[in-house]
């Protein structure tokens, strides 16, 4: 999988500029500096996005405020667990609406149905979850607060005997704040594909 490459300036990918509003800001709230690191990097290096760290729940609630688009969450930290901030988060008025995801190494059920409780725009597993999926999986909670313009472009390209994979792959991203194109479902009878699979590739912020 590889990210169309737009112009130098941004123009096209989802929060980075160029008419799709500021920069997405992200908190990033995790004990374990590796572990935030890793998702950090990918974010600023890639998409040149603002991310914010916090080692705790106390200092990420000091320094949470409107400005931020999203926040990502582990479950397991001293003092104050991942649950505990969702919880004071949405009970502030001035952070309503905002995006939060859960990202976290617990798979408890007991955990995880009383996190949901608190409206987790997601709820990811850590070892499942690679930065671009995690990158995904917030384009979907931030665009559907209203603050991008449009869902993130998705090309699925595939070969005749990856169908039935790419056909689920479609309907789980159309399904989620993401634009998927494929050729099945977007070419019409009589249209130029191999000029509209150009255009649709060139338009598109990442290729599958």
């Amino acid at each position: 999988m590889y990210r169309n490459q737009k112009e130098e300036d941004g123009a096209g990918i989802p929060g980075s500029g160029a008419g799709l509003g500021p920069r997405p800001k992200i908190l990033m709230v995790d004990d374990d500096p590796e572990a935030r690191l890793l998702y950090s990097r990918h974010f600023r290096q890639r998409y040149q996005w603002e991310v914010v760290e916090a080692n705790s729940g106390v200092e990420a609630l000091r320094m949470l405020d409107a400005s931020f688009h999203a926040v990502v969450l582990d479950e397991m930290m001293p003092e104050m667990n991942g649950m505990q901030i969702l919880r004071k988060i949405r009970s502030r008025p001035d952070l309503k609406g905002i995006c939060v995801i859960m990202l976290t190494a617990t798979t408890d059920p007991k955990t995880i149905s009383r996190a949901v409780k608190y409206s987790p725009n997601d709820y990811l597993l850590k070892m499942e979850t690679t930065p671009e999926a995690l990158h995904l999986a917030l384009v979907s909670g931030i665009g559907q607060s209203g603050r991008l313009l449009r869902p993130v472009r998705v090309f699925l390209c595939h070969s005749s005997r990856d169908k039935s994979v790419v056909r689920e792959l479609y309907r789980r991203l159309s399904e989620s704040y993401v634009e998927a194109w494929l050729d099945e479902k977007n070419l019409l009878g009589g249209q130029d594909w191999e000029e509209e699979i150009r255009k649709a590739v060139k338009r598109s912020d990442i290729v599958i």
